[in-house]
């Protein structure tokens, strides 16, 4: 997140994330290409791909870095950790899929742990300045 809004601060509208998405291809379609050869190249492979990255990633990322730029590190840390709630409830609204217990338990943890460090003061564990 930090990395995210030093970027967000360097780079002019969304340049620095079409940078990362560059260095993030140039690692991953070697990869690819070893696994699958040619066939990654087809043009049906080449659209699901384009469509795929711009909806899983660029758009996503695009209005989070938006985001960090208007809105304090520690507000965003909440709204990103409420992520897996909404993805959940989604799932269960519009796919009707279903969570166990075990689901829901780990939602609630993950929003508390960051409710948690976003309200914890800096210093020592605990929230304890150093003397």
């Amino acid at each position: 997140m930090l990395l995210s809004k030093a970027t967000g601060r360097h780079f002019a509208g969304i340049q620095g994330l079409a940078v990362a998405m560059v260095a993030g291809s140039v690692v991953t379609v070697p990869i690819a290409l070893a696994t699958t050869g040619s066939r990654l190249f087809g043009p049906h492979v080449l659209i699901a791909g384009l469509g795929i990255a711009l909806l899983s990633s660029v758009a996503p990322y695009a209005l989070e870095m938006t985001a960090l730029r208007r809105t304090p590190a520690a507000t965003f840390a909440i709204l990103l950790a409420l992520a897996p709630a909404v993805a959940a409830a989604a799932g269960f609204f519009i796919l009707g899929q279903t969570m166990t217990i075990h689901d829901v338990f780990g939602i609630v943890a993950v929003i508390c742990a960051s409710i948690g460090a976003v309200c914890t003061p800096p210093g020592e564990p605990g929230g304890r300045q150093k003397a």
